[in-house]
């Protein structure tokens, strides 16, 4: 009993930090809240000690969530939907990132050369250029079959800035639309092969998942014959002891009749 107290205390002391961080208040404000000091908070933040449970009970109220949420420890599920919401979080504010850029570079020429050229272009280029980022994190933390509208973005964001850039100087610069289209239709023919790949691959491992679960089906059926056919042997060697012990009996009890006589 005594091995499973540093585990409660553990786990509660983990879900006291995360919930604490996750409703973004300090450890001073939460012991205001429950007329406790943040010292005693912090010796139940590092394990040290375990609070009440009705005091558990105003802490998890405080931070709107179950008292079983704290006492219990985060499942393999929440871990991966708290994994996934962070790698989505940080793919979002890197895109945001390139936004800033191009509105920081916008206000620096509007501010050192105003007029000089379209300055707003700038931001034409920003699409392309968040959604090269937005593949980069993709392809490490992403599904692929987002891939083909992502490079679409790309190619048609490209082709859209340069056209814009491009129109004062060159008259048919609208030409490069017919590029974009070549290279979206490589892009669809591509990505289509990628697609049936990835289906193939989805088959098999189903195929396989499918073999394999008929194998251990196949396995416990042998298993449970073999059991029966075990279990029907062993009475049977017990019905012929039981037998030759009775046949011993009645030959003894015969032979101990005839010598009385």
């Amino acid at each position: 009993m005594n091995n499973k107290i540093p585990d409660i205390k553990s786990v509660v002391a983990t879900n006291l930090v995360r919930f604490r961080k996750e409703s973004k208040q300090t450890q001073l404000q939460v012991a205001n809240k429950i007329n406790y000091s943040d010292k005693a908070l912090s010796k139940w933040e590092r394990g040290e000690s375990l609070p009440d449970v009705c005091v558990l009970k105003q802490i998890a109220t405080i931070y709107n969530v179950e008292l079983d949420d704290i006492l219990h420890e985060e499942t393999p599920k929440e871990k991966l939907q708290s994994l996934y919401r962070n790698k989505l979080v940080i793919s979002v504010l890197s895109v945001l990132l390139v936004w800033l850029v191009a509105m920081v570079v916008y206000v620096m020429f509007e501010l050192i050369a105003p007029g000089s050229f379209d300055s707003w272009q700038i931001f034409f280029y920003a699409i392309p250029a968040s959604a090269v980022v937005a593949l980069i994190f993709n392809n490490q933390w992403g599904s692929r079959i987002y891939n083909m509208v992502i490079v679409s973005v790309i190619d048609w964001g490209l082709a859209i800035a340069l056209v814009i850039t491009l129109k004062s100087v060159a008259e048919k610069s609208w030409y490069l639309y017919f590029i974009a289209a070549i290279f979206e239709i490589m892009i669809i023919i591509w990505y289509m092969m990628d697609f049936s790949r990835i289906v193939e691959n989805r088959k098999e491992r189903q195929a396989k998942f499918a073999k394999e679960r008929a194998n251990k089906k196949a396995d416990a059926i042998k298993a449970k014959e073999l059991k029966k056919a075990v279990a029907e042997k062993a009475k049977a060697e017990a019905e012929r002891v039981k037998a030759e012990n009775k046949a011993k009996k009645s030959n003894s009890h015969k032979k101990t009749n005839s010598e009385t006589k």
